[in-house]
């Protein structure tokens, strides 16, 4: 949702100015709504914060949610790819700022990680830890909330 919305911001005059029309329904709420949803999925893309295999509720969403739009166009199939078109561009947008931002907080003295490290690989990992580790050596604080 919030990568959606922020594809949505891009529209505005001091970014990439669409033409915004707030009327519900109309064909061009219809692409931009399709732009604010392909955008959050290039984004997610970029960022690896979907999986790769595209599976469960998180694709069912997104496929529901383009579907409905895609109704709203069925007159005029090339707002697919001009939506397409205009989301890349959100897309670009939205990630030279992050860059930007990234830039300015990494000269902040960070030690060097000798390996990838990611939040689903973390996860597992402390799940498989405390399947493994018997109670009694578990930190009180992570039994009260365990239990």
């Amino acid at each position: 949702v919030l990568l959606h919305e922020m594809t949505h911001s891009t529209g505005h005059p001091s970014a990439l100015a669409r033409e915004l029309d707030t009327r519900f329904g109309s064909p061009s709420y219809a692409e931009e709504e399709l732009v604010a949803e392909l955008g959050s999925l290039f984004l997610s893309a970029d960022l690896g914060i979907q999986s790769t295999d595209l599976e469960g509720e998180f694709y069912e969403n997104h496929v529901s949610y383009l579907q409905s739009w895609m109704n709203a166009l069925e007159n005029d199939p090339s707002y697919l790819f001009k939506a397409a078109s205009k989301a890349d561009h959100a897309d670009t947008f939205i990630m030279e700022r992050y860059e930007e931002e990234l830039g300015k907080n990494i000269e902040i003295d960070a030690p060097e990680l000798e390996e990838e490290v990611s939040l689903a690989g973390e996860s597992h990992d402390m799940a498989s830890t405390s399947e493994h580790q018997p109670e009694s050596e578990m930190p009180e604080n992570v039994l009260s909330t365990v239990l």
